[in-house]
């Protein structure tokens, strides 16, 4: 069955459409193959692309799966082996997949990007005032427009806020990437608003639990058994609230930069830690990743109610690359974009798996990321620190 329709709208919150070579028309994926179908992504219609870095960002088409963690999350065996297995492609192909099943509603969706935009449409001068921790590579509360970037030589046009695990205040942490998080003190701004944020962490942190679970199988091992290698992991992932400016606010920023950078979205990187889960805003399309075998870029545009997954840095090292941490990046348009970027780590104290220099570097886990592009192996044993270190250090890297 074919359907012709507007280009603009090639994906819907009910359908998954595949994007035929050369034409408008579009087929619908079987009932047989729903579970795992196939977006083909393209440069889709969107405002007029920022200039400098973006001017060169244009798409190509790559094909990334759609998973169902409903099929390994409630099916019996044979289903999650089935899963498992479509999983073990997403992961050796591109490393990156949209998800549904998951189990966030759209309310709780909705919920949540309210809470957001509620938070960033205050007045710059009132956001700067909000207590943060940003020392030692521990970070909680709000960044301002560049104060962060994965580069050295980009300007990245957007503001965060970073939270985490519910740690009691009272309570001595075990380690430095443990705390409590830093919440507005301000009318509006209390438990109503909140909570939709909390309940998001957590509801990320229980899908990751699955897809590790389902990781495992696919690396033909026992179901738990990641279990010890991500224990209290929960207690030191975060969750980023990114709000990213449209070009002409960024513009606007950069006259007063007194570098000269070009101005981006987030710069070109992999994720440093086992899983990362992205909540795009349904709007507006934004995150691309990078095809290594066409050197192109690809749009990964969102689909209503589907999850972004894609692999970290940890999980490709210990793997030794089978399995892909995406470079990926953002753009920025004439439009501005929000989304909840959730990395899930392993333990603190887990050690970083050993790989030759040369696949090493091609993680940014391994990056010095305030200097150049050189591996950290390069000056430095990378197994003298645990991972919680490196990522204490990472985050310090990416200070600006």
């Amino acid at each position: 069955e074919f359907i012709t329709i507007n280009m603009a709208a090639l994906v819907t919150a009910q359908t998954c459409w595949v994007m035929m070579p050369h034409t408008t028309k579009l087929a619908r994926p079987s009932l047989s193959t729903s579970r795992c179908s196939i977006v083909s992504l393209t440069n889709f219609p969107t405002a007029k692309p920022c200039r400098s870095v973006n001017s060169r960002w244009k798409a190509v088409h790559t094909p990334v799966p759609i998973l169902d963690l409903a099929e390994f999350a409630e099916g019996n065996q044979e289903a999650k082996t089935s899963f498992a297995l479509r999983l073990r492609d997403a992961c050796e192909s591109s490393g990156m997949f949209y998800l549904t099943g998951h189990g966030i509603t759209s309310e709780e969706m909705e919920s949540a990007f309210t809470s957001s935009r509620n938070f960033f449409e205050l007045p710059t001068e009132a956001k700067q005032t909000f207590p943060c921790k940003k020392t030692g590579g521990f970070t909680r509360g709000y960044f301002s427009v560049g104060e962060e970037s994965g580069s050295p030589t980009l300007f990245e046009a957007k503001e965060a806020f970073s939270y985490g695990y519910e740690w009691d205040p009272t309570a001595e942490p075990e380690n430095p990437l443990q705390g409590p998080n830093i919440w507005p003190n301000l009318p509006g701004f209390g438990d109503e608003w909140k909570h939709p944020l909390q309940n998001i962490f957590k509801r990320k942190v229980k899908i990751s639990e699955c897809i590790t679970d389902a990781l495992a199988i696919a690396l033909d091992l026992s179901q738990g058994s990641f279990s010890e290698l991500c224990r209290g992991g929960d207690t030191i992932s975060l969750m980023r609230m990114f709000h990213y400016l449209p070009f002409s606010s960024a513009s606007a920023t950069m006259k007063n930069n007194s570098l000269l950078q070009s101005v981006v979205g987030s710069s070109p990187h992999t994720d440093w830690g086992w899983l990362t889960i992205i909540l795009q805003d349904p709007t507006v399309t934004s995150l691309q990743i990078f095809d290594a075998k066409s050197k192109a870029w690809s749009d990964v545009p969102p689909i209503p109610g589907h999850l972004i997954v894609n692999i970290g840095d940890y999980v490709s090292l210990m793997t030794k690359s089978r399995f892909k941490s995406p470079l990926h990046r953002v753009k920025i348009n004439d439009r501005e974009r929000y989304s909840f970027v959730f990395f899930y780590y392993t333990a603190f104290n887990a050690t970083i798996p050993s790989m030759d220099k040369k696949q090493a570097g091609e993680h940014y886990l391994l990056k010095k990321q305030n200097v150049d592009d050189r591996a950290a192996g390069d000056d430095e044993s990378v197994h003298s620190k645990s991972f919680g270190e490196f990522i204490l250090k990472k985050w310090l890297e990416v200070q600006r």
